[in-house]
């Protein structure tokens, strides 16, 4: 509106109207224009600064939401990673009270286990050792021979069965191991021992009856074979061969008599030939015997399981 003004007084002097212009300037409509123009900038101002307040509030409020949410989000977060390492810990915990039952439950039926094959075990002993006493009681009629041979074989069953008693059904041992254990402790300095073959495994509960076996074959070559002569030797031997129902066990017992020496037979079978019968019978197996004058040669087939170990009747 000034500009207006001072255009309309400008075109009044240039016309030469000198006392309108100054009429128009006394007026002063532009200064009235002005106040007016700077009364409407102060409320525009007022009303932007008021808008600027209002804005930064809700800014300030909309922080303090977000951080708000944050703090209660980053406080779940951290009340859910305490809860999912609780849950981990009691999970494991779980699994190792889980695995310990199932260690007791299996140590518990494995002791069953045992229990039932030492009490299986005792009573075949006994066994063994009532049919050993009164085998041998009537074959002997001198009390000091008769007791003298129930020591002998009562021992010999010892030294078998010593194999197994700190063995359980799960263990074993090994064809070489027991000819050692059984032969070579009884066989004379003078006599010589000669063993060979490939690895066969023995269960425990197999070593008794075959380890009664070897027990008498050692007897008879100390007292009537190449045991009882010097110069002696006995060459045991095993191998394994192919059947039509499996593998099977070949154990070669051949005795050598020392040169220019003659043995006799040593007469008919006794209760160690019974008791060999016997322990083959449980084992399956079968003999073939031979005596000639330079000693006895003997053979043994038992059968073995698919693992190639030596099998029962079971």
């Amino acid at each position: 509106m000034k500009v207006v003004e001072l255009t309309s007084t400008t075109e009044l002097f240039g016309a030469g109207n000198v006392a309108g212009a100054m009429k128009l300037v006394r007026t002063d409509a532009g200064k009235t224009a002005m106040e007016q123009i700077r009364q409407n900038a102060a409320l525009l101002i007022e009303e932007e600064r008021a808008l600027l307040s209002n804005a930064r509030s809700e800014t300030r409020r909309s922080r303090l939401l977000v951080l708000a949410c944050v703090i209660a989000l980053s406080f779940l977060s951290l009340f859910g990673f305490a809860l999912a390492l609780r849950n981990l810990r009691r999970s494991q915990k779980l699994g190792i009270v889980e695995e310990q039952a199932r260690q007791l439950v299996e140590e518990r039926e494995r002791t069953d286990l045992l229990a039932r094959e030492l009490n299986h075990r005792v009573k075949n002993l006994f066994a063994i050792v009532q049919s050993i006493i009164s085998s041998t009681a009537r074959q002997e009629t001198d009390a000091r021979v008769a007791a003298a041979k129930i020591r002998e074989r009562v021992y010999a069953l010892s030294q078998a069965h010593s194999l197994t008693s700190s063995i359980d059904m799960q263990q074993q041992t090994t064809l070489a191991e027991l000819i050692n254990a059984v032969v070579a402790s009884q066989v004379s300095e003078h006599c010589d021992l000669h063993t060979g073959g490939p690895e066969v495994t023995i269960l425990a509960q197999h070593v008794t009856s075959l380890g009664m076996i070897l027990h008498e074959l050692t007897t008879n070559a100390v007292k009537y074979g190449a045991g009882s002569c010097d110069g002696g030797q006995i060459h045991i031997t095993w191998s394994i061969h192919p059947e039509d129902t499996g593998q099977e066990l070949h154990i070669n017992w051949k005795e050598i008599c020392a040169p220019h020496t003659s043995l006799s037979s040593p007469g008919p079978d006794g209760f160690g030939t019974r008791m060999m019968t016997i322990s083959l019978s449980q084992l399956r197996g079968q003999s073939l015997k031979e005596w000639k004058p330079e000693g006895l040669n003997l053979q043994i087939r038992l059968p073995l399981d698919g693992n190639g170990a030596v099998k029962d009747r079971n």
